[in-house]
């Protein structure tokens, strides 16, 4: 393998060496690792609230989804058209956008 005698790279490797005047500090160290540990902690901590949260929401919308759509309204068939299809067979919507997506109820034959 190749030497590599380029002034770049050991300019690169000179900036990584501590100053001459450098002693570790290992009680700093520790207290620096301590620090984020708990910071860490924390915020593992908010993080599982938070996912206790969501799922406390999803709970209450499936308990409370029935009393807002009563299983009888499911019970006819129906199709979903996009507005544009209402107003392309004549149906007047003007309150309605293009986009908005319609659910028609169809009778029984």
């Amino acid at each position: 393998m190749d030497h590599n005698d380029s002034p770049w790279v050991d300019r690169r490797m000179e900036s990584l060496e501590p100053p001459a005047a450098w002693q570790p500090d290992s009680a700093a160290a520790l207290a620096r690792f301590r620090k984020m540990h708990r910071q860490a902690a924390v915020a593992r901590k908010q993080r599982i609230w938070i996912a206790f949260g969501a799922v406390a929401a999803c709970l209450a919308v499936v308990a409370v989804w029935p009393r807002m759509f009563p299983p009888g309204d499911t019970q006819r068939p129906g199709v979903l058209l996009p507005g544009r299809v209402l107003s392309q067979h004549g149906i007047q919507a003007p309150h309605l956008h293009p986009a908005t997506l319609v659910l028609l109820h169809l009778e029984a034959v």
